[in-house]
């Protein structure tokens, strides 16, 4: 006869590995910032919003499950997983939507030559 894991503990891994996919997917924007190239742009933050967003679905329909196979801790956890996530998306977007266009301005002051650097010139020429 098989034993059972308890309850608890593989609701425990499960929150673990939820919150390490939610630390890797920002770690991996994150990284996208670090260049010596003052023309590096980085990567935009929604498409890591709907990978962290993935995470809260599972988690979502994970609590679900859990709450009707009766097993309230996990369904709890898995619930303040969800909640958790969407704080952390709503934080990513608003310091996301900042640092892109910090970096956008920064590179048309170096003297990138893309569409959105119209924005920050002035006269034809760069803004400080």
């Amino acid at each position: 006869m098989a034993e059972r894991i308890p309850s608890g503990c593989s609701g425990c891994v499960l929150v673990g590995a939820e919150l390490t996919a939610l630390v890797l997917i920002f770690l991996a924007w994150g990284a996208s910032y670090f260049s010596w190239d003052p023309l590096n742009v980085g990567d935009p933050i929604s498409p890591y919003i709907a990978k962290a967003a993935v995470v809260a679905v599972i988690a979502a329909v994970t609590a679900i499950v859990a709450a009707a196979r009766g097993a309230s801790g996990v369904a709890w956890g898995q619930g303040a997983v969800v909640c958790l996530t969407i704080v952390v998306m709503l934080g990513a977007n608003l310091v996301g939507r900042r640092v892109e266009e910090e970096h956008r301005r920064s590179a048309c002051y170096a003297g990138l030559d893309a569409p959105w650097c119209e924005d920050y010139t002035v006269n034809g020429a760069a803004a400080p």
